[in-house]
């Protein structure tokens, strides 16, 4: 699992702040209110790349993305261009639309009002480089908002 905040760029854009190592068969409680609920579930801070914007993962791999939506606190309001931030993910140049997977009750893109939770789990199929961005507009530096998750 891959927790993240989504913030409004000039705040940071999104931040991976740990990563999740389930010791059990199924995904922890969630709520788009009060997120997930990580009794009993065994974790740890994310050590992954240095730019705090990209996952690793290998074929195969099976990612759970919890993302909290946040309002920036230190900047101008009036530049704030939207209530919400989005999640979404490009397969990489010339992949057919089978290159990832998403769970049955997940939806991508997916709308993050600020203050709530949003839940996706999608399965990495193929190799590549995928980029997950912010897909609501929300500040100027709203193209800012991306990452990359590298499957080798």
């Amino acid at each position: 699992m891959i927790f993240m905040t989504a913030i409004v760029e000039e705040e940071g854009g999104f931040h991976i702040f740990n990563t999740a190592f389930l010791n059990q068969t199924g995904l922890p409680p969630f709520d788009t209110s009060n997120g997930y609920n990580l009794t009993g579930v065994k974790y740890q801070d994310y050590q992954g790349s240095s730019d705090n914007r990209t996952i690793d993962a290998h074929p195969g791999d099976k990612i759970t993305f919890y993302i909290k939506g946040l309002n920036a606190t230190g900047t101008d309001q009036s530049l704030h261009q939207s209530n919400s931030h989005g999640f979404d993910l490009s397969a990489p140049s010339g992949a057919t639309s089978s290159a990832y997977d998403v769970a049955s009750g997940g939806v991508v893109p997916g709308t993050i009002p600020f203050g709530k939770w949003y839940s996706v789990t999608v399965t990495f199929n193929i190799a590549g480089v995928f980029v997950y961005r912010c897909s609501v507009p929300c500040s100027p530096l709203h193209g800012n908002m991306n990452g990359n998750i590298v499957v080798r």
